[in-house]
């Protein structure tokens, strides 16, 4: 699953998502990545934190920030970003709805 795009200082960017684990987190993670879909053509370092909010506590915020050298078409991130039975456990994912709140990316260069 792709976000809808975020342009922020003239780069292009989404999150994908595979919301049953990518690879060797499949049925056990939920695993997500930034993706640089347009920008600078040379490799240049970039801060950014992924974040997901509790649908039953309004407070918690699921968070991790990394630091990853993009160029476009690459994508960093994590294949465990968080387990899917403490998603449900925890508010982050309804089962009843098969939905999971609001992703949201802050991106500094």
């Amino acid at each position: 699953m792709y976000s809808p795009t975020l342009i922020a200082n003239g780069i292009t960017w989404r999150l994908k998502v595979y919301p049953n684990g990518n690879g060797a987190s499949e049925g056990q993670h939920i695993s997500v990545f930034l993706e640089m879909v347009k920008g600078i053509q040379s490799s240049q370092t970039y801060e950014y934190k992924i974040e997901m909010l509790s649908h039953v506590n309004s407070g918690q915020i699921m968070r991790r920030e990394f630091a990853s050298e993009f160029e476009p078409g690459e994508c960093w991130g994590y294949n465990k970003y968080y387990r899917i039975d403490e998603l449900i456990q925890e508010g982050y994912l309804l089962p009843e709805n098969d939905t999971v709140n609001n992703y949201s990316s802050y991106i500094n260069a």
